[in-house]
């Protein structure tokens, strides 16, 4: 039914092929920021200065001192990149996008519009939202992005969301960057809430886990959503499927989203923007990860956010996502919603850094590969030609990205920068 694409490549971006090289030694690293804290490294962030760092077939496999990287034998290739005193870091993880959808016309600012969208997703041949979403991925790659999470949900129906979730995985196929896909659910049309409900559970379910298309599950709970009892008998399915569990809580009002994510040991709640006290305790104690999207609250030149601060002072672990969609929030730009989370927020530089790497790795429970410079993990890093990690967030719009490696492999560089 569905095929896989050969990917519409754009100037310097590289086709999917990842053919690791054998060594790829960064040197010359005003400031190496590893998300890590230890011995001999600064602050929250784990800063080494005057760093230099060595990845070898996709994996960190030393980092330190500039000038003191362990010799390899000269039958090993080499690539060098002189980062020229700027600043090194993990590539940056949005852990909760809308990234595929069909194209409309969208005439107001903030405003939801999911129907229309909805109806031209489902009219959009499979070529066409592959074509439009490979040129977000660009995109994507170009603001530092290494991994993404993609979910479904504009399909609504079976079919469709099938077709939605085949083409995050020809993303995966066919771009450099890692393609999380979820299946999510949100939106009840209709009176005959019982029928959608079994319909996802007997139908929509079965057919993702059948071929293997999502890694997680995410279900809305929340005002025209879904009530608890209906999201927990369908996460029920999801991870008797397989699936890892994500919640959209409480954005509108406090539903009780947070305590069933907490409840059922779901990986992340997502938005909170009308999380109760509750909630956040919740959350701490189970160990569930928030990820706040303060694009949304911004873009619709609302008030309300999610009390990041107070969820961090009571030790729940916070992302931040750009919950990139179509309708309310069109924004890829990681580094600036992070700003915004620094602005609107209350959450320190440190925090917010912390919270589009580390703490999002978290949120696709991916922690233990990628979030962080640390021996082992995949190769994921951007060269920033900054002299300090929070300039990024300070100078917001600004754009001081020179170089993206995925797995040990430069796939982007900025136009007239020499490696």
């Amino acid at each position: 039914m569905f095929k896989k694409l050969p990917r519409k490549r754009g100037p310097k971006l590289r086709k999917r092929r990842m053919h690791h090289p054998e060594s790829l030694l960064i040197e010359n690293i005003g400031r190496l920021v590893t998300m890590q804290p230890g011995r001999g490294r600064l602050g929250r962030l784990g800063v080494i200065r005057n760093a230099a760092i060595r990845c070898m077939h996709g994996r960190i496999t030393w980092f330190g001192p500039d000038g003191k990287e362990p010799v390899l034998p000269r039958t090993v290739g080499e690539v060098r990149i002189d980062a020229d005193g700027g600043v090194v870091m993990p590539g940056l993880i949005d852990s909760h996008t809308h990234l595929v959808h069909g194209q409309y016309k969208k005439d107001t600012f903030g405003k939801p519009d999911f129907l229309p969208i909805m109806r031209a997703t489902q009219e959009s041949h499979f070529d066409v939202l592959f074509e439009h979403a490979s040129e977000r991925a660009d995109e994507v790659l170009r603001h530092g992005v290494t991994t993404i999470e993609v979910k479904s949900g504009y399909g609504y129906a079976e079919e469709s969301e099938l077709k939605l979730l085949n083409v995050v995985r020809a993303l995966g196929d066919n771009h450099v960057e890692r393609f999380i896909p979820t299946l999510f659910v949100g939106r009840v049309l209709s009176k005959a809430r019982a029928s959608r409900v079994n319909d996802i559970i007997k139908k929509i379910i079965p057919a993702v886990r059948a071929d293997h298309l999502a890694q997680f599950f995410d279900v809305c709970v929340d005002e025209h959503a879904f009530r608890r009892d209906e999201a927990r008998k369908m996460i029920a399915a999801a991870q008797k499927s397989k699936m890892l569990v994500k919640v959209h809580a409480d954005q509108f009002s406090d539903r009780g989203g947070a305590q069933l994510a907490a409840e059922v040991g779901a990986v992340s709640a997502d938005h909170l923007e009308y999380i109760s006290d509750t909630g956040i305790a919740a959350l701490a104690k189970a160990g569930t990860t928030a990820v706040i999207l303060p694009g949304t609250t911004f873009f619709a030149g609302a008030t309300r956010y999610a009390p990041a601060r107070k969820m961090i002072d009571a030790g729940v672990r916070v992302a931040i996502a750009s919950n990139y969609n179509p309708d309310t929030t069109p924004c890829l730009d990681l580094f600036l919603v992070a700003t915004i989370a620094i602005t609107q927020m209350g959450l320190t530089p440190e925090e917010a850094l912390l919270g589009v790497t580390l703490n999002a790795a978290h949120a696709i429970a991916a922690e233990h590969d990628i979030g962080s410079i640390a021996l082992g993990k995949r190769a994921d890093l951007v060269v920033l030609g900054v002299d300090h990690e929070i300039v990024p967030l300070y100078r917001y719009g600004a754009s001081f990205l020179r170089t993206v490696v995925c797995e040990g492999e430069v796939v982007w560089r900025h136009h007239g920068y020499n490696l």
